[in-house]
């Protein structure tokens, strides 16, 4: 086209797109980390700055573990032990003593070092070594049972008292099966988490996993290995002991640097964060300013 003294018009100069706002990307929705392959929540929840949001539930966990121990050391049963133990031995469960076998023998340690040792060995067959490490130092994490049944010397169930079935030995708080349940299946859920791409298929394993933990204390009350207050302890330890494993695991894995372009979920979603879809993005405003 020519202008009136057959002068090629000028075209217009494109219009740069224009600069992203970084503050609002950092502070908008959850963050996909290059490590996790899942939203792990916004960046202030993962800032050194921020302890309490780091370990916050670390901490709450702490004051209950240390607030449960307290009361269960010494001799006797706590209140409420007799009671729930009676009612759980008594109430109609199907197949209650074959649930009860299932889940003693799923919570001992030789189960789970089973486990634990071809699942390691999976995930490392599969180029997922920091996830089998996980596992595995979150595993063996149990050996510290023996030491806090020491510390507490709560006893266990008497045959006088509930039906004693099974004549374990050695302290009762907090119960080894139930806190190496809640290690082993808690690390599994929090592994799949992180390998498995399938959000149904996560929550299935979830959901799994969580069953197998109050199976295992299910077992533990029902045989008369332990008291109710005994299971709840070893859940607690369990819990606090994988929590803290997380959050450790989170800090390691920030330290390592931002995510790769196209991995986060802004990435994905919008352009953001530099990853493919920024370049597309910023065509297409190239385009509409033309």
């Amino acid at each position: 086209m020519t202008n009136g003294d057959d002068r090629p018009a000028a075209s217009a100069a494109p219009v740069p797109p224009a600069p992203r706002d970084r503050a609002v990307a950092v502070g908008a929705g959850p963050r996909r980390s290059a490590s996790f392959g899942q939203d792990v929540g916004p960046l202030w929840a993962h800032s050194p700055s921020h302890p309490v949001h780091r370990f916050g539930l670390a901490i709450g966990l702490g004051a209950a573990v240390a607030a449960a121990t307290s009361i269960a050391a010494g001799d006797g049963s706590l209140p409420g032990d007799v009671r729930i133990a009676r009612w759980v031995q008594d109430a109609p469960v199907p197949f209650a003593a074959q649930l009860a076998a299932f889940g003693n023998a799923l919570g001992s340690a030789v189960v789970g070092v089973a486990i634990a040792v071809v699942l390691v060995a999976a995930l490392a067959a599969v180029h997922h070594r920091r996830e089998a490490v996980f596992l595995l130092v979150v595993f063996l994490a149990r050996v510290g049972n023996g030491a806090v049944k020491e510390l507490t010397r709560s006893p266990r169930p008497t045959a006088g008292v509930v039906r004693v079935t099974e004549l374990a030995s050695g302290y009762g708080f907090p119960s080894g099966h139930a806190m190496g349940a809640t290690l082993l299946f808690g690390g599994i859920a929090y592994v799949t988490s992180r390998v498995v791409q399938d959000a149904s298929g996560r929550r299935i394993v979830v959901a799994c996993c969580v069953s197998l933990i109050l199976v295992t204390g299910y077992g533990r009350v029902y045989v008369g290995a332990h008291w109710p207050s005994d299971v709840l302890g070893g859940y607690l330890w369990g819990a606090l002991i994988l929590t803290v494993a997380i959050r450790i695991d989170w800090a390691t894995a920030d330290r390592r640097g931002p995510a790769k372009p196209g991995i986060t979920a802004n990435a994905r979603c919008d352009g953001s964060e530099g990853g493919p879809g920024a370049r597309s993005g910023d065509a297409r405003r190239g385009t509409g300013s033309r």
